[in-house]
């Protein structure tokens, strides 16, 4: 068998196909062709200069483009023109969008199989003259389909399967097309799945403490499983040694931290001590995150020509409860107190300085000022709390 033909062979039997039975398969498979030898776009193009005219190939998984005079063209492909079209009656086809089967085709996105001659031309450009095209799944509908025909309990499968569909992804879904979000979206929560399956097959599969210390201590490691490497911390009948390994893998390997007894990961360590990440990687407290999102909401108003409504003096004056448009004079007045706790941001837009102030009061009412004047109010002893006036 020549090399081509024994990574042919290895392909199909990944792909679960094979060359030498020709029968239907199941719609948007790829066909099972007698005497044809089956290969991958890159394969094709490295065939050795041996490669006799007149042999038949299938080359599946393309992506269809278009039909480019008498080329057929495939999307992300190294098949360049390589794919010649010479029937007409498989142009007018191809033309219309249709495989073979008058099957619609949606360039940069249907999957297809393409059967044909292989043929080298003057040049020595080994080429194929493309007899059929036959519409396949999709790759949400192929990945999904090789998912749930794993075998239970196989992690080593799972972690194939999942490489093969990140190479799709990185080959085909790298940009952000609109078109393909959605595809794109199924196939990254696929991957996740495959690799979690994986994780918990794996982690499943270790042997009890202690005798299984070690093992359970580079998994662990290896998966990032805080919880594994922790319970090896923590058993009492584990060795001084790895207990001291397992600490070190815990807060310089996972980054986890040590609150009262126990380890948690950076993100839950920093919302049990409520704390949020903000979009530059920082990370502050909860109740001031919340300030900087009203600030920004009330800057992009101010920006955009609006102002803080202001009543008129005599009717401040009249106001039974804070409301916009007051000073800090008259919320003092109004709350016959001082504020328990002051927050304050300053930042310069363009050339006004702005000056941000969260007053929170006894009773919980949050009065929130820019340059000295309320713009919002939130009381949660209200109906209606953090609607913000």
């Amino acid at each position: 068998m020549s090399a081509h033909g024994r990574g042919a062979l290895t392909l199909a039997l990944v792909l679960g196909l094979g060359a030498g039975v020709a029968r239907a398969q199941a719609p948007g498979q790829p066909e099972r062709l007698e005497g044809v030898t089956l290969l991958t776009d890159t394969q094709f193009t490295q065939l050795p200069p041996s490669t006799p005219d007149g042999e038949r190939f299938s080359i599946v998984w393309v992506k269809f483009t278009k039909l480019f005079g008498d080329q057929l063209k495939m999307h992300q492909s190294p098949l360049g023109d390589r794919l010649l079209v010479r029937d007409g009656a498989l142009r007018g086809l191809l033309n219309a969008n249709q495989d073979s089967e008058q099957q619609r085709l949606t360039p940069r996105r249907s999957n297809v199989q393409v059967v044909g001659v292989g043929q080298r031309n003057a040049q020595g450009v080994y080429q194929l003259v493309v007899t059929r095209v036959r519409l396949l799944e999709s790759d949400p509908e192929q990945f999904k389909r090789r998912a749930e025909a794993l075998p239970k309990g196989d992690a080593a499968k799972r972690l194939e399967l999942a490489r093969a569909l990140q190479a799709r992804l990185r080959r085909y879904y790298v940009g952000g097309v609109d078109h393909d979000a959605q595809e794109r979206r199924e196939l990254v929560q696929l991957l996740r799945q495959l690799e979690e399956e994986a994780r918990a097959i794996e982690l499943a599969q270790l042997p009890p403490l202690p005798e299984g210390a070690e093992a359970r201590l580079r998994a662990g490691e290896r998966l990032k499983a805080l919880g594994v490497v922790a319970q090896v911390w923590a058993d009492d009948r584990v060795s001084a040694d790895l207990r001291r390994d397992a600490e070190r893998v815990l807060a310089e390997v996972l980054g986890a931290r040590l609150y009262l007894g126990r380890w948690y990961a950076l993100e839950d360590f920093k919302d049990l001590l409520n704390f949020e990440r903000q979009a530059d990687g920082h990370w502050i407290p909860r109740e001031r995150a919340e300030f900087v999102r009203i600030c920004d909401d009330e800057r992009r108003r101010i920006q955009q020509g609006e102002s803080v409504q202001v009543l008129p003096a005599a009717l401040l004056r009249q106001a039974t409860e804070v409301v916009k448009g007051m000073n800090k004079d008259m919320v003092l007045a109004m709350t016959r107190g001082y504020p328990a706790r002051v927050d304050r941001v300053r930042e310069q837009v363009g050339a006004t300085t702005l000056t941000w102030e969260l007053w929170v009061m006894d009773d919980g009412l949050r009065i929130y000022f820019v340059n000295g004047t309320v713009f919002r109010k939130d009381d949660p002893a209200a109906d209606g709390a953090g609607g913000g006036e």
